[in-house]
């Protein structure tokens, strides 16, 4: 499965994936509006060998395949106290 990674210009670290074929056709319009302007980082692609930072490559496929879409969103910050 070919992918490709959108990066949004709105907020810093955050992307989306979604099968090349569909390109941003099955993003829900909601997501979109706060995502922002989406600009196209890279293309690779997806095998199960394949590693990834924050998702496994399986889930990755099947999320792509049931939704059209994965949102990857920065590791939330910790507090110092």
């Amino acid at each position: 499965m070919e992918v490709e990674v959108y990066k949004s210009r709105r907020r810093p670290d955050t992307y989306l994936l979604v099968q090349a074929e569909e390109g941003l056709s099955r993003v829900p319009e909601e997501l979109t509006i706060h995502f922002g302007e989406a600009e196209l980082s890279f293309r690779f692609t997806l095998t199960e060998e394949r590693r990834l930072a924050r998702i496994d490559p399986v889930e990755l496929r099947s999320r792509l395949v049931q939704t059209g879409y994965w949102l990857q969103i920065p590791p939330p910050q910790e507090l110092n106290g």
